[in-house]
């Protein structure tokens, strides 16, 4: 299920812009993960555009 959905179901006042930038740094910054778990954990396929 997508965030937006979740936060639109759980009756939460936020929006999602910025939660999976600020995932995938903080794990960068603060973890010994390997980006590629990283971008499995955020459900990316390692290889898109969408990735560094």
């Amino acid at each position: 299920m997508p965030l937006r959905r979740l936060l639109e179901r759980q009756k939460v006042p936020a929006v999602p812009h910025g939660f999976r930038s600020r995932f995938r740094d903080w794990a960068a910054e603060e973890t010994e993960h390997r980006p590629e778990v990283i971008e499995a954990a955020l459900a990316h396929v390692v290889g898109k555009s969408n990735c560094r």
